[in-house]
């Protein structure tokens, strides 16, 4: 399965790559909104785990792009830091994001949420 990072820095690219793929996954980084959209509709992407700040869109844009294309075909994680505004999260969840995490977090914790939203998309 293929996870696309969307928009989380190197930094966290690199611990989140370095996690998933000892489970298995194969993990591509995108730089920006642009990126992650032309690698989504490239199909390289099972699952989409991005910040709630990407840059080149406003998240829900982002978010109503991927749902207008590909439906709910794809599940969508979105990463917030702890101090976010809790109103920035819920536009992303109502725009259609399946998850969210708060930074900081496990990364056994997004492992486990991964596995979950694709069985549930896979089986459902």
């Amino acid at each position: 399965m293929r996870v696309l990072l969307c928009g989380l820095g190197s930094i966290l690219n690199n611990a989140l790559d370095y996690r998933l793929r000892k489970y298995g996954y194969r993990v591509t980084a995108a730089r920006d909104a642009n990126d992650a959209l032309s690698r989504i509709h490239a199909g390289q992407a099972d699952i989409i785990v991005s910040s709630i700040h990407i840059q080149g869109f406003k998240l829900q844009s982002f978010i109503g792009l991927i749902r207008e294309d590909l439906g709910h075909s794809i599940p969508i994680i979105l990463v917030a830091e702890i101090e976010s505004e809790v109103e920035t999260i819920l536009e992303g969840m109502e725009a259609g994001a399946d998850d969210f995490v708060t930074f900081p977090f496990k990364p056994a914790e997004l492992v486990m949420r991964i596995k979950l939203l694709l069985y549930r998309y896979v089986h459902y």
